[in-house]
């Protein structure tokens, strides 16, 4: 072997067996060989690991006699260097590799560079753990080896967001779907994408999120779409979330999440602060004030589009309002401004409707209503007052003079002057109030006056009334005669526009010296009249004049007047009382019911009643309540009574039948009271009296044969058992039950009882037989004076077997009629006819009864609805013993033909 050996048949043996591609030996003076093993493959884990540990032995045997057949049989082998078998390798987190040390002299311990990259064992098996590069080495006391273990980054789920939010309206279109890149965050390719799951939060609605993932695979270049839609349908305002759960099969990151949030708003809605307005304006004037009335929205939402339309109420009057809006989405204000114009007195009212395209309460509406005033007036209710008083004796009692508003509007601002024509500051004018109604007090002062006659003119100012100023004219006599004296000198009044309050009394005395007399009164309504009276009960003082004020014509409200006592010798004459009378509303009467009715029948219970409450719709006391009857028909039926005589109150009705005799009765309650206005009220009562129907039968029930046509039934008798006349009577027919209709007619023959019912039904014809079977049906008698109708009859019908058209004679007749002939004995049966009439209850020969026992114990041939009690039952059916009949019994007829022949006799044996 020469020095340039590269290979040998050996180290190429030793190489296929351990999956190397190269095996070589060198041998440089004075170094030791070195065995160098190169792995074809950079392989991990399980694979390389076996195989390198499955060779490992050979190798170390094969080395050495490679070595050996290397060696040019010089001195000795020079020292072998300690190698690791796998001088560097990648492995993918997870994954394994086995390294073992050759040429070790010593125990072998074994090191990672960086464990967050790669561990080992004591045995050279390494676990790879997070991606980087570690170097693992093997030492003994004297050597030391290492390889490089390279950990590649693993895929991983990389989201381009991990939270996503939707916003919708309820009942509106959905949100935009939205897009979220998915990609690789590590080498390679993410395999097996997919949306794993999307879970909804506790107790809340799910469906309502979609989620698709564009692709199944992603790298860090090319992303899959996680498409994410949300739908609003069905879903109330609110927040609702979930989460979406994004794997992949590869990715130690696996899954992902995805928190989605849709918060759904209630739909705007158009909301007001007020839904009417009213404006007031006097004729002629100027515009009132605007009303404002704030637009809003109920939900977070605004109402958009907000826009609002005028609808005038009276034709012809139009364009007396303009409504704006501030802005056209809430919050808005809507201004309505009322043009008065030239517009006459009156009341003019529109609608306006405010609508929005998305509020979901729109169209809304707010009532207008605009009172065109006349113009106040400026009323007094007197225009000349006299006072008078005695020289250097006191004051004279003060006057009162009304002021009201004549007109529309308001009367506001009055104010008074006093101009004086002779004499100054004898006179006091003081106002109670600035806006009418008011009190305008005057007082005359004669101190320090001499005697004679003064006068002055008391103005009174009222801006905006059509006929201010208004003027009063005032005397004050000053004198030493006699002076009127009234107390008091005002008087009010109070009472219902039903009654009328007691008489107030006031005294009139002589104020002055010498004496008083000629006294009279008048009275001075401001307003309506008629409603006052005053009287003297002497001319001469003292004496008591007596006011008294009644109801009569009035309706609720206030009124006024002056009470005037003149007396030609007083100096201060007239004096006025100032009387006030104050109506209010009264009470009326409501009843629950203004006509009830009873019902007996005659020869059942003898009366009835009901009750009508009685309540009061007015005002104050309903009191002092009474009934009375009266009677349009009959007498004394009737009793009407008050559990108590104030509103509410209880009126019970109680109608006794008595001897009373068919018919109807009437009457008349009257309820009153002297408190209501709408005293007496009705109820109008009636009392029918009926008779009772009875009926002879409540059933009926008959059979025929197939075919057979109509079969009689015995009537019903319809009576009255009670006094009168049952009239009125009808019949109506009505199938319950069983294969077709038609089968039965009900026929009464009078309308007034006593009467009869006729019930015919009909099996059919031989050409048209009704089928068999059992038929039911109701006949309602009514009566409209009968008090226990209606009455019902109910009605069965049984349609069996015929005789002539069933097949029954055909069947047994070519048995029979061979041995019976016309006149012979036994009897003839050569027709259905005479076959029935001499077998159907017909009693068998007694000469029979001792040949044949079974002849005595059955002792007819056919008993018509029963086989087993029928004779001809048994003798057809041929028993030996029982017949004494030939050898071999054997039955004269078919079991079918029996059965036939018993079916027809168990249905009644109809001919």
């Amino acid at each position: 072997m020469h020095h340039g050996l590269r290979r040998s048949a050996a180290g190429a043996n030793i190489a296929a067996a351990c999956g190397l591609s190269t095996l070589s030996c060198t041998f440089p003076p004075g170094l030791p060989i070195l065995v160098s093993l190169s792995s074809s493959k950079r392989r991990g884990t399980a694979y390389l690991g076996a195989r390198r540990r499955l060779c490992h032995a050979s190798v170390l045997l094969s080395v050495a006699l490679l070595i050996g057949a290397c060696s040019d049989g010089g001195s000795g082998p020079p020292p072998v260097e300690m190698t690791i078998t796998i001088p560097a390798a990648t492995v993918e987190i997870g994954g394994n590799v086995q390294l073992s040390a050759r040429n070790a002299r010593g125990d072998v311990s074994w090191s990672s560079s960086n464990t967050s990259v790669a561990t080992v064992v004591s045995t050279g098996f390494v676990t790879a753990v997070g991606p980087g590069n570690s170097r693992i080495t093997a030492q003994t006391a004297t050597q030391s080896a290492s390889t490089e273990i390279t950990v590649p980054a693993p895929p991983a789920i990389q989201l381009a967001a991990s939270t996503v939010s939707f916003t919708a309206r309820a009942g509106a279109a959905n949100p935009s779907a939205i897009s979220i890149a998915v990609t690789n965050a590590g080498p390679g390719v993410l395999q097996g994408l997919t949306v794993d799951e999307i879970r909804y939060a506790a107790g809340q609605p799910g469906g309502w999120l979609s989620a698709t993932l564009s692709a199944t695979t992603a790298t860090s270049v090319q992303a899959s779409s996680l498409q994410v839609s949300a739908s609003v349908a069905g879903l109330t305002p609110g927040v609702y979330t979930s989460i979406i759960v994004v794997a992949a099969a590869n990715a130690p990151n696996s899954p992902q999440n995805v928190g989605v949030t849709l918060t759904v708003t209630a739909a705007p809605t158009i909301e007001l602060s007020a839904t009417s307005a009213t404006l007031t304006a006097i004729a002629g004037g100027a515009n009132p004030l605007a009303s404002a009335i704030t637009v809003t929205s109920g939900a977070t939402d605004p109402a958009t589009g907000l826009a609002a339309t005028i609808a005038y109420g009276q034709p012809g009057h139009t364009g007396w309002m303009s409504a704006t809006l501030s802005a056209a989405s809430t919050p808005s204000v809507l201004t309505l401004q009322a043009i008065t114009g030239a517009r006459p007195a009156g009341t003019y009212t529109a609608t306006i409707t405010l609508t929005s395209p998305d509020a979901s309460n729109a169209p809304r509406t707010v009532l207008v209503a605009f009172t065109v005033s006349s113009p106040p007036r400026l009323d007094v209710s007197a225009t000349t007052i006299v006072f008078g008083a005695d020289l250097a004796g006191a004051s004279p009692a003060a006057q009162i003079v009304q002021i009201t508003n004549g007109g529309g509007g308001a009367l506001n601002g009055l104010s008074t002057s006093v101009q004086y024509a002779s004499g100054a500051g004898w006179l006091s004018a003081a106002l109670n109030t600035t806006s009418a109604p008011a009190s305008l007090t005057l007082q005359a002062n004669p101190t320090g006056l001499a005697a004679g006659t003064y006068t002055a003119t008391v103005r009174i100012n009222a801006p905006g009334a059509s006929n201010t100023p208004r003027d009063i004219s005032v005397t004050l006599t000053v004198s030493a005669g006699p002076l009127l004296v009234v107390s008091p000198s005002s008087l009010s009044f109070t009472s219902s526009t039903t009654s009328s309050p007691a008489a107030q009394l006031v005294a009139v005395t002589n104020g002055g010296g010498g004496a008083l007399s000629g006294l009279s009164t008048s009275v001075q309504y401001a307003g309506t009249g008629g409603w006052l009276t005053a009287t003297l009960n002497t001319t001469t003082a003292p004496a008591t004049l007596t006011v008294q004020s009644s109801h009569t014509g009035l309706s609720a409200g206030s009124y006024t007047a002056m009470v005037r006592v003149n007396s030609a010798q007083a100096s201060n004459s007239p004096v006025s009382i100032a009387v006030t009378y104050v109506v209010a509303p009264s009470a009326v009467i409501a009843l629950s019911t203004t006509s009830t009715a009873f019902t007996t029948v005659s020869g059942a219970g003898n009366s009835a009643s009901d009750l009508v409450t009685i309540t009061n719709a007015g005002a104050g006391a309903l009191s002092s309540l009474a009934t009375s009857v009266t009677y349009a028909s009959g007498s004394g039926w009737l009793a009407a009574s008050l559990n108590s005589s104030t509103a509410p109150a209880t009126l019970t009705l109680i109608a006794t039948r008595g001897a009373l005799a068919l018919g109807t009765y009437s009457a008349t309650v009257t309820v009153s009271s002297p408190a209501a206005t709408n005293s007496p009220r009705s109820i109008t009562v009636t009392l029918n009296v009926t008779a009772p129907m009875t009926l002879s039968a409540s059933a009926r029930s008959a059979s025929a044969g197939q075919g057979n046509g109509s079969v009689a039934v015995t009537p019903i008798t319809i009576s009255n058992v009670a006094p009168g006349t049952l009239t009125g009577l009808s019949a109506a027919l009505t199938y319950l039950s069983g294969p077709s209709t038609g089968w039965l007619t009900a026929t009464l023959n009078s309308t007034t009882a006593p009467a009869t019912l006729s019930l015919v039904p009909t099996a059919g014809t031989p050409a048209a037989p009704r089928a068999l079977g059992t038929y039911t049906a109701r006949v309602r008698i009514t009566s409209p004076v009968a008090g226990n109708g209606p009455q019902d009859i109910i009605i069965t019908f049984t349609v069996g077997l015929s005789l002539a058209n069933s097949g029954v004679f055909t069947a047994i007749g070519g048995a029979c009629t061979a041995c019976h002939f016309s006149g012979g004995n036994p009897p003839n049966l050569s027709t259905s006819a005479l076959w029935r009439s001499n077998m159907v209850d017909v009693e068998t020969k007694p000469s029979l009864r001792g040949t044949y026992p079974l002849a005595g114990t059955w002792l007819k041939r056919i008993v018509a609805g029963s086989a087993t009690q029928s004779y001809l039952t048994y003798q057809l059916a041929g028993s030996f013993n029982a017949y004494r009949m030939p050898p071999s019994p054997t039955s004269l007829l078919s079991l079918t033909t029996r059965n036939l022949i018993s079916t027809w006799i168990n249905d009644g044996a109809h001919p």
